[in-house]
């Protein structure tokens, strides 16, 4: 077999599937026999709930040029040389490709190829044999069926014993009966009731927060309901998942929940004595609660730290005039000027974006509304208050990473003004995190899509403001709003949002235009700016 065509194939197929499925899912599946001379049969099937196919158009089907009928074309594009080169590609592989398919029910697409048996180096995950995994009862939580099934055979496999529900409320009844769930896994998107608002349920039922709690979601952490760090959620995943993904996720989810468990009496923190060598930083405290004051200073020294304490906004403003702090821990609630005031103000005398500090709020209201307004106010993250030894240290550690790595990579000074505007380096810095050994190559995989689908995105933006065409307008511009607020292209993302909600409402105008001219405009750099962070993250791997 040969990867690049077997890509090709299943990017066609996959493409079309998507393309004709409104409504359902697009399943994917691949089984492998052992065939003759130490090669594998491996039959993959494309299954789509889509519009299907007449029986007595299935004869063009693999014909080049060929579509089912002429509204095909008119409806969903593409000029049916796809499957024409796919089943050739297939039959170059010795293998074979056929149809089924019922109207208005969906379609497969099956094809078969023969393959070689190589030493794989990948990572062997044992059935039951991990003893944090075995015999663990695993609650599955998602309406959809086919998701229930691949966790449910995922789950069993690795030795657990899973549990799958289709509703949020036989969730609930469930836990009310039985408490000696291990793990929950809940979809976020559901009906009645979304994954949040269930875990939300489900820590009031309990009075322990530590029953771990792991979050599927197909459309990003920015767009939940709720904060998922005041429902103490273990972990988010987002779809597709990975197989080796959620073992790993998993496996450091349970290991951490019994070390907490195992751990629970003891009163003290450990605390990294060190940690100030490891990260390097000028910090600052604002603060006018004498106690507090006392308690973070103190918290920072155990740490390696030497903090200097102001007790109020101004005399923030007023020191960073003349010490170029590398973070602020800012209370909001202060006399003369409040936290958000002086940040403002702080973020206002930088000259770049890239020199200024990073500004963690300290307050007591832990709404996910309070934590909203303290980033929408240019601060860079959120801490509550009383504030907790570990999980000041592990703000610390995040925040010390993100400033290390531009202090060393001399991203201060040596980058080009553009990136501090346009691509967010700090947001990118949490795939370095979940990027694992066995994938180095995630993150610049996962750029190199981004650069790829970026200026088709643009471009079906661009002809679909010119036509008028509102629906497609939305479509892409939420689309590509989604991938550039994950990977932190935060000027695309914001042009993507005022065009969303434009095309929304149906409203292409002279606005709409600007928006896209803009974003014509600036792609270029954008590629530039991601190209010069991918080499930097070379140098630094996870």
């Amino acid at each position: 077999g040969d990867v690049t065509r077997l890509r090709q194939i299943l990017t066609n197929l996959l493409s079309n599937a998507i393309k004709f499925t409104q409504q359902g899912e697009v399943f994917i599946k691949a089984l492998a026999t052992k065939s003759e001379n130490e090669k594998y049969k491996i039959q993959f099937s494309i299954t789509d709930t889509g519009i299907g196919i007449p029986q007595d158009k299935m004869g063009r089907l693999f014909q080049s040029f060929s579509q089912v009928d002429a509204s095909t074309t008119r409806n969903y594009g593409g000029t049916g040389l796809g499957l024409a080169i796919s089943r050739r590609l297939v039959e170059m592989m010795d293998g074979a490709m056929w149809v089924e398919s019922k109207v208005n029910e969906g379609t497969t697409f099956y094809f078969n190829i023969l393959a070689e048996v190589i030493t794989s180096k990948s990572k062997v995950y044992f059935r039951g044999q991990n003893p944090v995994l075995k015999g663990k009862k695993v609650l599955i939580v998602d309406d959809n069926l086919t998701n229930r099934k691949i966790l449910t055979t995922q789950a069993e496999y690795w030795g657990m014993e899973p549990h799958s529900v289709s509703n949020p409320m036989e969730a609930i009844d469930l836990i009310k009966k039985s408490h000696n769930y291990s793990l929950l896994l809940l979809d976020y998107l559901m009906p009645e009731m979304d994954g949040l608002m269930l875990a939300k349920e489900i820590r009031q039922l309990y009075s322990s927060s530590s029953l771990p709690i792991i979050i599927l979601t197909s459309v990003g952490k920015k767009e939940f309901s709720l904060d998922t760090d005041s429902l103490n959620i273990s972990a988010v995943l987002t779809k597709p998942i990975k197989h080796n993904q959620l073992y790993d996720t998993i496996i450091s989810v349970l290991a951490d929940s019994e070390k907490r468990t195992y751990n629970k009496r003891l009163k003290a923190v450990q605390i990294s004595d060190t940690l100030a060598e490891k990260f390097p930083m000028k910090i600052l405290i604002a603060e006018d609660n004498v106690v507090n004051q006392k308690v973070a200073q103190r918290s920072l020294e155990r740490m390696g730290y030497r903090p200097d304490v102001v007790a109020n906004g101004y005399e923030a403003v007023e020191v960073m005039k003349k010490i170029p702090y590398d973070l602020i821990l800012m209370d909001l609630l202060m006399p003369e000027m409040d936290g958000i005031t002086a940040s403002k103000i702080i973020r206002a005398q930088c000259v770049k974006p890239a020199v200024c500090p990073k500004i963690i709020a300290m307050t007591a209201n832990a709404m996910k509304e309070d934590k909203d307004k303290c980033l929408k106010a240019g601060l860079d993250d959120f801490i509550s208050k009383p504030i907790r030894m570990e999980e000041l240290q592990a703000m610390i550690e995040h925040w010390g990473g993100v400033i290390k790595l531009g202090h060393e990579s001399g991203s201060k000074t040596n980058l080009p003004a553009s990136t501090d505007n346009i691509v967010n380096e700090a947001e990118l810095h949490f795939i370095k995190d979940i990027q694992s050994e066995s994938d180095a190559n995630f993150f610049g995989e996962l750029l190199d899509v981004y650069i790829t689908e970026l200026p088709k995105m643009i471009s079906q933006i661009s002809l679909a403001n010119a036509s008028g065409d509102h629906k497609t307008l939305y479509f892409y511009s939420h689309k590509l709003k989604g991938s550039s607020m994950t990977l932190g292209v935060n000027t695309i993302a914001k042009a993507c949002e005022e065009l969303e909600t434009l095309a929304k409402n149906q409203q292409i105008n002279d606005k709409t235009k600007d928006l896209a001219t803009e974003l014509v405009n600036k792609f270029e750099q954008v590629i530039q700016d991601l190209e010069v962070i991918k080499e930097k993250y070379v140098k630094f791997p996870a």
